[in-house]
């Protein structure tokens, strides 16, 4: 009713607006008054106010675009951090110099605070005409390359000495210090979880020997007290209470089980699931070790470029070594699932010996398990070498 009654709008255009606005029928209206119209604009002003409160603030950025409303515009943009757009907005407003220039240092902090120094740049170097600011920047996102590029672009070499140098030192050193870390937690990990793992083993071939020797306990004693067998059946009342108390069991130990596998794993050592947080850790290692290859490549290129050889070559070797760690850890931490082949354990040829030694080979044959879904696939290893420079080879 409210659609068709739209189309009558003609000469009460102000009370269609509040209806449009009561209803939200922004869409709907936009298709009946003539693009470009006061009233088109009018009813995009409302969309994008209405978009504002429900903070799509770049859906309303592009609304006021449309409507000409450029000012509102800026404000939007600037909500949804994107500065391309806002300082288009800010041109159509007819915004002053200065004013441009104080919205682009404002994005400028603000791409900073968030590391993202390429944009930072860029806006210090093309709309406030800072461009030692810009090169600084790059400088501090390690955005060697392009930094270089502006040092000579702007003939200001004597950066090179104040910016460039004791940056990309103090960044070799930084790397080396997290690659020798790394390198020392995967060796401490990857010993800790074998431990732990053969102590699980340990402690699961203990309970199999238990079990079988109580079964056969048990059929030895059920088998000599048959004819007691009826004085020992639970009344049905019994049966009941049994039952009834085995529900409950189940129950809390569903809830139980649900609590603990809410909990963070630990990496305290004897924590019931001390396997499963290095097993987790290590995979945090893992991809952390792969994300550094574009870094670490980058700066091998510009330590080169500024002659220093000697740190390089380290920084190259370092590296190398950590990948191959962990190219050879991940068969340990992720072994290849074998199958689990029954053996023929009973019989009367079996004694106590014969049970042990089988029992522990079965515990041995068998890889880990690891309960964890989301930690049961490696990490992808890291092939190429893209990365490395063969003249530091």
């Amino acid at each position: 009713m409210y659609k068709s009654n739209l189309s009558f709008a003609e000469g009460h255009f102000d009370e269609c607006l509040n209806l449009i606005k009561d209803q939200r029928l922004y869409k709907d209206a936009l298709h009946i008054f003539d693009e470009g119209s006061l009233e088109w604009k009018a009813i995009w002003t409302a969309y994008g106010d209405y978009l504002i409160e429900k903070k799509y603030y770049e859906e309303a950025g592009l609304i006021y675009t449309r409507s000409e409303q450029y000012q509102k515009a800026v404000t939007a943009f600037q909500e949804s951090q994107n500065w391309e757009l806002a300082l288009c907005a800010a041109t159509k407003a007819g915004n002053s110099e200065n004013q441009v220039v104080e919205l682009a240092l404002s994005f400028a902090e603000t791409l900073k605070g968030n590391k993202h120094y390429f944009e930072a740049a860029v806006l210090l170097d093309q709309y406030v005409m800072d461009s030692e600011g810009a090169i600084a920047t790059l400088i501090e996102g390690h955005n060697w390359k392009e930094a270089i590029r502006m040092i000579h672009k702007y003939k200001r070499l004597d950066l090179m000495e104040t910016h460039l140098r004791p940056n990309i030192l103090n960044q070799s050193s930084v790397i080396q210090e997290m690659i020798q870390e790394m390198t020392e937690k995967i060796t401490t990990y990857t010993q800790r979880l074998k431990y732990v793992r053969n102590t699980k083993k340990m402690k699961k071939t203990e309970v199999l020997w238990d079990e079988t020797f109580s079964a056969d306990a048990d059929l030895y004693s059920d088998t000599s007290s048959v004819s007691g067998l009826s004085r020992k059946l639970p009344s049905s009342a019994s049966r009941q209470t049994s039952s009834l108390s085995g529900s409950l069991m189940t129950q809390c130990t569903s809830r139980k089980k649900k609590k603990q596998n809410q909990k963070k794993y630990t990496l305290k050592e004897g924590s019931q699931n001390e396997d499963l947080a290095l097993i987790a850790a290590l995979s945090d290692l893992f991809h952390s070790s792969g994300r550094m290859t574009g870094e670490v490549g980058s700066l091998l290129k510009t330590l080169v470029m500024m002659g220093y050889d000697q740190e390089a070559v380290t920084l190259q070797h370092n590296f190398t070594d950590l990948l191959k760690l962990i190219e050879n850890s991940t068969s340990d931490v992720w072994p290849t699932c074998k199958l689990d082949t029954e053996m023929q354990v009973f019989g009367p040829q079996s004694t106590a010996n014969t049970l042990i030694m089988a029992l522990q080979q079965k515990n041995q044959d068998m890889s880990p398990i690891i309960s964890d879904p989301d930690l049961r696939n490696p990490p992808p290893i890291v092939k190429s070498e893209t990365w490395k420079l063969v003249l530091l080879q």
